[in-house]
Parts: C-alpha cells; structure tokens; sequence
C-alpha cells in the first residue's frame, strides 16, 4: 500500500509527533511504501526514527516568517503542501490538524483515501462560543472569525473517509463538534524503554539525595498540563516531611509564560528547591530520566491521549494519573496505575504519599503496570489497526479526484 503521512510541523519531541514517525516507521517495516510530508522539519526531532524514513519538507507557504495569525499560517502551509505533492498515495493519513485540510485537498486533486488521526480536537467552536457571549465589539468579531474557521473545518472533514481517535473521550467529544465516522485505535509504544537508563547520572545532574523521593513529570509544557496541581502536591508532601522533588522534564518553548507562572506557584509555596525544570531531554537520556524517577506523574486534563504514561510504565515505572487524560481508560485503578481526579492536588499527595510510604505497592505497581504495557502496546500493533482502517476507508470513500476542482478558501464555507 502506497501511504502518505501528514503532519504540520515536525520541529519538536511531542508524544503526537513520536506517534506520527513512530507509525510511519512500523509501516515501512511492513512492507508498505511510506512518504511523510510537512511544512517544516528539524532534524534533531526524533533523529534515530527519522533517519530511517522517507520524508519530505513542502515548506512555509506565503510570507514564510509570519507566524499569526497561526489559523491563517497553516492555512498557507496547507496550500503549499497541496501545491507541492503531486504523486498519488493509496491512503493520506494526516496527524493532528491542519493537516487533514491538505489531505482532503489531495484527495480531491489525485484520488486516494483520507484517513485522520485525530490527536487533539480543533477548537474552533470552543472559542467561537466563548466570544459570542462577550458584549465588546472585538469579541463579537473574534466570534464571526471563530464561525466561519469552525464551518470551514467541518465542510474539510465531511470529505474524510474515517476519522481515528485515541480514547472514548476524545471521540464522544469529537461528535458533539464534528460530523464524521469516528473509530477508537489505541497508540503504541517504544520497546526501547526496556533498556535500564543511569540513575545516578540524572540524580547527581540536579543534586538529589538518595533519599529523595523523586517525582517525574516528562512533555511541551503546556497549560492543560497541570504542573501547578503537581507543584502543590509536593507542597504538601514537604509540609508531611517527606523529601519529594518534582523532576519537570520538557521544552517551556511553546509556552513560556505558563513556565514562568509554574515559577512563581513554586516561589509562593517555598518549594522553589524541590521543583527542578530540566528543560529539553535528549533520545539519548530518556530512559536515564526514567531510571532516575520513584514515580511518574501526569496530571494533565483534556488530554486526548497520554503516550508518555505508557512509556513510563513500560520503563518501569509506578504512574499517578489523572482520570482527565485519555489513557486512564485503559488502566486499573490500585493495580497497573494510581488514578487521581483532574485539578485535585490533594488527591495526588495522597496518592504519592501512599507510594512513598509503601515501597512493596511501589514494586508491585511498576512490574503489573510495565507487564501490562510490554504485552498490549507496540507500534506494530497500532500500524497493523491502522492499516486496517485504511482498508475499511475503501467502502467509505466520499471524493473522486477531479483535478479541476477550486482551490480551497474561507469564503467557501
């Protein structure tokens, strides 16, 4: 099967991205004839994948170093790329989105199947509800421009053949927004976590104990992230005498303002020692984060996934999860994982302490929790339910290719 992969920017370590290269990689070890496009690539993004695949950089569209309006940005991405791929695939199977815009653009131009993996919701509506109720005249119009990106993403979507999402939330979410076949694939994971990492390595880095019970949370910080729920559940663990450290391993890039404020909540809370921002981790130190962690955290809400848990587990680790991520679903409570509520720092210390307090659950929590992981997830599992998807999309197929076909535009929807 001849397999394009879609994605908007290749530039950074994110667990979407991993998911992307990750599968483009399974793929192509299956025999399958693979191509990943996008508008922007670096080459230190997931290195030791990437060097093994076909990739291909369409480039910035339009006034290349405009970054905002970001909307208006990829939309002159997405144009490029429909402007720059003119070899047929059997399956375009965009990641994230805008990409799918360019996928169902390809489709029209030269045939083939879209098949959207649909790794976070577009939130169009979202915002266009927020605006529309505010009385100011700028909210008003920030609402009419919300409507008609909303209207124009769901006409691009009606022509997808199926729709793949990650959790039961994401797609019961998804279908109040969007209509479209939507179908649950769960994610796979990096067998490579097997290998031991350094603990000591990353332990003497930051100047840790050994006594210290170290907490590690790993990702882009982000604000739906909820690192301050986790900075105030080491509060109140120090508060009990208990030398927790919050190990923050992640690019603040994207976000430097929420950085910054996770800052402050730690300045506050006189627990600035205890929280160490490790910034950007290189493939080669992961497992050597791992190694150095008593647990692994994940307080994030609204996260339509959550692949760092499963690596975590697979590496050994004992996770506290919140039911407001994606990948609680497919975990036992007080058998392969610790669940907590979402925006509930109580209910983390709690769980944390119990850890602390009981190293046999510790042990008995990772091995069931990393048993479970090393005999469900693989990437070749997920490869092979996504090939499946596509060879299911044939029946549904929505566009003919018809090359003289208008260009896309806003005014269209």
């Amino acid at each position: 099967m001849k397999i394009a992969l879609l994605i908007h920017e290749l530039e950074v370590q994110g667990g979407g991205e991993r998911q992307c290269v990750a599968l483009a990689r399974a793929l192509q070890s299956a025999g399958h004839d693979v191509t990943l496009f996008t508008s922007a690539y670096d080459p230190a993004c997931y290195a030791q994948i990437c060097s093994e695949l076909k990739i291909r950089v369409t480039g910035r569209g339009w006034f290349p170093r405009m970054r905002k309006s970001a909307y208006l940005r990829r939309l002159l991405d997405m144009r490029l790329m429909l402007a720059s791929v003119n070899e047929s695939h059997d399956v375009w199977n965009p990641h994230h989105w805008p990409s799918h815009w360019a996928s169902v653009w390809l489709k029209r131009k030269l045939g083939g199947r879209v098949v959207w993996m649909c790794n976070d919701i577009p939130d169009f509506k979202q915002k266009y509800d927020a605006a529309r109720i505010e009385p100011s005249p700028v909210e008003k119009l920030k609402a009419l421009l919300y409507w008609c990106m909303w209207r124009f993403d769901a006409r691009q979507i009606r022509n997808i053949d199926a729709t793949m999402v990650l959790s039961d939330w994401t797609k019961s979410e998804l279908l109040k927004v969007y209509d479209t076949r939507v179908s649950v694939v769960r994610s796979g994971m990096d067998s490579g976590l097997r290998v031991p990492g350094d603990s000591g390595k990353i332990r003497d880095r930051f100047g840790f104990a050994p006594s210290d019970f170290v907490v590690l949370w790993f990702g882009i910080l982000m604000p739906h992230r909820r690192l301050e729920d986790g900075i105030l559940a080491i509060a109140r663990l120090r508060e009990r005498g208990i030398a927790a450290r919050l190990l923050v391993a992640g690019s603040s890039a994207a976000f430097p303002d929420y950085a910054e404020y996770l800052r402050r909540i730690a300045l506050e809370l006189k627990v600035q020692d205890a929280v160490v921002f490790a910034g950007s981790v290189s493939e080669a130190e992961v497992n050597d984060y791992y190694a150095a962690s008593d647990v692994f955290l994940f307080p994030n809400v609204e996260q339509t996934w959550g692949l760092v848990v499963i690596e975590a587990m697979s590496a050994g680790k004992p996770v506290v999860v919140s039911t407001g991520s994606g990948v609680h679903e497919v975990l036992e409570d007080n058998k392969t994982a610790m669940k907590v509520p979402p925006r509930d720092p109580e209910a983390i210390a709690r769980k944390l302490e119990l850890l602390y307090r009981d190293p046999t659950l510790r042990q008995a929590l990772a091995r069931s929790g990393r048993d479970y992981c090393l005999t469900r997830f693989s990437w070749e599992r997920y490869a092979q339910d996504m090939v499946d998807a596509f060879e299911q999309s044939q029946a549904n197929s929505t566009l003919q290719p018809d090359a003289a076909a208008p260009e896309p535009s806003l005014a269209a929807a």
